[in-house]
């Protein structure tokens, strides 16, 4: 049904425009609905919508605490200032940080966190993430399960 369109290029919204007689235009968007959804491509476009590291990071440091405004810098995320070329390795200034107080708060955002992790790392183009992120983050991710598997028992 789809053949020859981009998996990602596939959307219910439709765009309608008319022109008058006079040359006048007018256009809108509708949503339709998707009849035989292909499989995946729900998780192809949030994959691609974050194959930027920049915007990955930031959404997940929103997903583990919404108090982020403070950690998050004040130029574009990834950016290495003065420690080298913008080629360099991204840094993330604050990840760690957000990370470690939403296990310490057993914050709900982590089960979404790692689902968006799950997305994006599944997609042929997962985005280059700062060296030992998703070794970071498995570690937090098992001392969140041993801690939530302990809360059950007691």
């Amino acid at each position: 049904m789809f053949d020859g369109v981009e998996l990602t290029d596939i959307t219910a919204f439709v765009r309608l425009t008319v022109e008058s007689p006079e040359g006048e235009r007018r256009s809108t968007v509708l949503m339709a609905d998707l009849m035989g959804d292909p499989p995946g491509r729900r998780h192809a476009v949030v994959a691609r919508q974050l194959r930027d590291p920049s915007k990955l990071i930031e959404l997940l440091m929103v997903l583990l605490d919404i108090n982020t405004a403070g950690l998050l810098p004040a130029g574009p995320l990834g950016s290495t200032g003065a420690q080298g070329p913008a080629s360099a390795a991204p840094t993330f200034p604050g990840l760690l940080e957000t990370l470690l107080q939403a296990l310490a708060a057993d914050a709900e955002g982590l089960d979404e966190a790692k689902k968006l992790v799950e997305y994006v790392m599944a997609d042929d183009e997962p985005p280059h993430l700062p060296p030992n992120f998703l070794a970071l983050w498995e570690a937090a991710w098992q001392a969140h399960r041993q801690h939530s598997e302990s809360e059950e028992t007691t």
